[in-house]
């Protein structure tokens, strides 16, 4: 259809423009979504006469009159009731009252003429405060009598505009007050007196008792229907809890000690990051040099490298704890430097004197040359037959010249082509090509330290660098050859690859690379090797100033220094044949059946159970982790103590207790993840916070901006939920009640409040230890970073993040609780 609405209008008034009349408004009928319905033309002539007609679509074309509505003519202003469910309503008399209304900001509407009430379908603005503004005159008056009781009827809360106090003319209306106060606004349109009207007889009691308090803005605090705004709660959610870190329980003596000193000295360094820095760096050191066989017949065996982070805020002291964990390494590398640099001057005065040796036997070489010729030419012209003294002269140049150069001959062999290597233990930046050189000097493997494991793990990602990412994963084994062929760098041949990583990671960041690696083309099984990655309870900032333990800082250097050259075989490992590459240690008897008890209960217990396939995928990897540990842990006793042979059932106890408290930590990192609906209610939240969602919008709206989290229906309404839980906003159940109302849907509003909640901080944020412990701090509250002060070895279950659907208490100090599901009344429409 080609003719707009406009072009129908002066089209079916043709006539009456004819007759001098003007026109004033073509007011359009729309359902709560703005798909219009009928439009009603108005015309004024000069003399005051009016003309008013409705038009309606009749198939292609417009024509006068007014739709069928089986259920009542709907209201006028449909769209803005349904968009503004809790605000208050005027109800005047006629569409042009309603319009100049609307201009000064009021939500009005209108069932069209004063005779109009019983034919209009009221149930939109049924249960809401109402005020009713009908024209000075008796029609205007039995008007608003009979709209009041139809209003009361559905529950309403209804007051009389007292026009009489008004100052207007016999047939004034809402336009004619208007235009005599043109500064008015909406909260003096809202202020204006009201008459008491009596209910009608069919009213009930209740009803009548009712109130309505309407404020300066035009705002109302409807008591029936809870119209009041709590304050607003944080969008956060709870942890999953981890133990307390029990020294005793993980650690041998000398490495307990060190590791509390440490911490103990440092204000607010967790013990668990130091502890677990350490174990990273104790399986770099040890390495490729041996291994432990877990099974007895098997010949399946474990290097005990181990990869690890420390996950926390900027300000939790990662990098201060690595700094204290890599002091024993770093003496290492000092000593190692040291050593290299003796050997280097060494090296550089052997092969100055070798190259005088040389140059001297090349002059020799050429002197004896030179004489030997002349003899030789000498001999051949004075020689006469039979002149033995002349052959004689030319045999013994000649002689000395062989001489000369056997001597040269047996200095080349002496000859040095390279240069002494220096032994590596770590790096902190390198390719994989350079690494790749590194170890294979240094087969015994190599630690990569980065202060921020995320640009590590992003520059495997790098265009160009598709290779890095398999030759780390390869790398994480660390037994087995590698060999990489480049045109440019020609072949290499690693003996061994073997690298241990460690570094720390901000929690936000660790977040955005869990949603990559749960992506099933993205998940190589990557972040999964971090099996030593600990994200432990902050610990409350406080003054400490203390003298450092020597013994136990010289108990631990010692056993460094003693594992930098020890010989597997001393310490009571098996020696290398042809089904196990690597000298190698075994269980003794009460190990193995705390190994076997172990495994038996992660693959048909704890692997079967696990809801999370993330995290079933990183205990699967414990494998490795309990005999690696197990392995450095006995290895450290045998250098502290000289206990030597297979692994003991105490390293084996050690080794279980940290796979426990390492399990803990591994479902709190991905809880980061498993939120139930948290990153997407935090997203929405802030499009919330930042105007990006008009008041009374729908669950539509949101989902057709694609913003990141709220891509989805089920995103999206999980999101709705949750800040519905945490009073930042109410939804309106609209639509669906009859002709002119449109399908059923739900409108949410924003708390007023956001505004004032918003200049406070952020409120949107997980409930983290540290914010937990920020908050103790300010409260004086001593007891809120570490609630369970019991020791691990008597945390033997470590609870699982709650399943979706599950409640969850939440840390802050409202008291609030979360649940998983979707809503208390089922899924909304969208």
């Amino acid at each position: 259809m080609s003719e707009t609405a406009k072009n129908a209008a002066g089209r079916l008034a043709k006539h009456m423009l004819a007759k001098g009349y003007l026109p004033q408004a073509l007011h359009i009928y729309t359902d709560q979504d703005g798909n219009l319905l009928h439009c009603v033309i108005r015309l004024k002539h000069p003399n005051g006469d009016k003309w008013i007609r409705p038009m309606k679509l009749d198939g292609e074309e417009y024509i006068l009159g007014e739709p069928d509505y089986p259920r009542g003519k709907p209201l006028y202003n449909l769209r803005e009731l349904a968009k503004r469910p809790l605000d208050p309503v005027i109800v005047a008399e006629g569409e042009w009252c309603v319009d100049a209304l609307s201009k000064r900001g009021v939500l009005a509407t209108t069932t069209g003429s004063a005779d109009s009430v019983g034919k209009a379908e009221l149930r939109p603005l049924a249960g809401r405060p109402v005020k009713l503004w009908a024209d000075n005159d008796e029609a205007g008056q039995r008007y608003g009598i009979a709209m009041a009781d139809a209003l009361r009827q559905l529950d309403c809360i209804v007051q009389l505009v007292d026009v009489s106090l008004l100052g207007l003319p016999v047939k004034g209306d809402a336009v004619d007050w208007l235009a005599a106060h043109p500064m008015a606004t909406a909260a003096d349109i809202h202020q204006l007196p009201t008459v008491e009207q009596h209910p009608a007889s069919g009213s009930t009691s209740e009803t009548a008792e009712k109130q309505t308090t309407w404020t300066s803005d035009g705002s109302s605090l409807n008591r029936a229907k809870c119209c009041k705004w709590d304050d607003p709660k944080p969008i956060q959610a709870p942890l999953p809890p981890v133990p307390p870190f029990d020294a005793q329980a993980l650690l041998p003596g000398p490495l307990d000690s060190w590791v509390q000193d440490e911490a103990a000295r440092m204000p607010s360094c967790p013990a668990d990051f130091i502890a677990g820095a350490v174990m990273v760096s104790l399986g770099s050191l040890i390495g490729a040099r041996c291994a432990i066989k877990p099974k007895t017949k098997d010949s399946w065996c474990i290097v005990p490298n181990v990869w690890g982070g420390c996950v926390g805020l900027p300000s939790a002291k990662k990098t201060p704890a690595l700094n204290a964990a890599l002091k024993p390494l770093d003496l290492l590398i000092a000593n190692a430097v040291q050593a290299h640099q003796a050997r280097m001057d060494e090296f550089e005065t052997d092969k100055a004197v070798f190259e005088a040796e040389g140059e001297v036997l090349q002059e020799s070489l050429k002197s004896a040359a030179k004489e030997a010729i002349r003899s030789s030419l000498a001999g051949d012209k004075n020689a006469e037959p039979n002149d033995t003294a002349a052959g004689q002269t030319q045999d013994s140049g000649k002689k000395k010249l062989d001489d000369v150069a056997e001597k040269l001959k047996d200095h080349r062999k002496k000859i040095k082509t390279q240069a002494p290597v220096l032994r590596r233990y770590k790096t902190n930046d390198t390719t994989i090509e350079k690494l790749g050189e590194m170890l294979r000097e240094n087969p015994a493997g190599l630690l990569v330290v980065r202060d921020e494991l995320v640009g590590l793990l992003a520059s495997w990602d790098r265009s160009g660098h598709e290779g890095d990412r398999a030759f780390y994963l390869e790398a994480w084994n660390g037994d087995s050859s590698f060999d990489t062929d480049r045109i440019g760098r020609g072949s290499i041949h690693i003996p061994n690859l073997c690298v241990s990583i460690l570094g720390g990671i901000q929690p936000d960041k660790l977040t955005r690379y869990l949603e990559q690696a749960v992506d099933s083309l993205a998940n190589d099984g990557m972040l999964q090797r971090f099996q030593i990655l600990v994200y432990p309870d902050p610990q409350i900032w406080e003054w400490r100033d203390r003298i450092p333990n020597k013994d136990a800082r010289d108990s631990v250097l010692a056993i460094f220094e003693a594992l930098v050259d020890f010989d597997p075989l001393a310490f009571g490992a098996e020696p290398a044949d042809y089904f196990v590459n690597f000298p190698h240690f075994c269980f003794d008897t009460e190990a193995q059946q705390i190994f076997i008890e172990f495994s038996n209960d992660l693959h048909r217990v704890k692997l079967p159970n696990e809801d999370q396939p993330i995290i079933a995928q990183h205990l699967a990897k414990f494998d490795k982790l309990f005999p690696a540990i197990a392995l450095i842990l006995h290895l450290v006793d045998c250098a502290a103590k000289g206990n030597c042979g297979p692994v003991t059932g105490e390293a084996a106890g050690r080794a279980e207790a940290w796979c426990k408290y390492l399990e803990a930590h591994a479902r709190r990192c991905y809880g980061l993840l498993i939120d139930n609906g948290l990153r997407s209610a935090q997203a929405l939240a802030e499009k919330v916070r930042a105007g990006k969602l008009a008041n009374g919008f729908t669950a539509r709206d949101v989902r057709r901006n694609q913003w990141r989290y709220l891509t989805s229906e089920e995103t999206v309404r999980a999101a709705l939920e949750w800040l519905e839980d945490e009073c930042w906003l109410q939804s309106q159940e609209i639509g669906g009640m009859g002709p002119g109302t449109g399908r059923r849907s739900w409108r949410y509003y924003i708390n007023p409040k956001i505004g004032d909640f918003k200049n406070t901080g952020s409120v949107v944020q997980i409930d983290s230890p540290e914010r937990d412990n920020r908050k103790s701090l300010k409260t004086g509250n001593q007891d809120t970073a570490n609630t369970d002060n019991r020791s691990l070895t008597a945390v033997m279950a470590v609870p699982k993040p709650g399943k979706s659907g599950d409640s969850q208490a939440s840390n802050g100090s409202n008291g609030s609780t979360r649940s998983g599901n979707l809503g208390k009344m089922g899924p909304k429409p969208m």
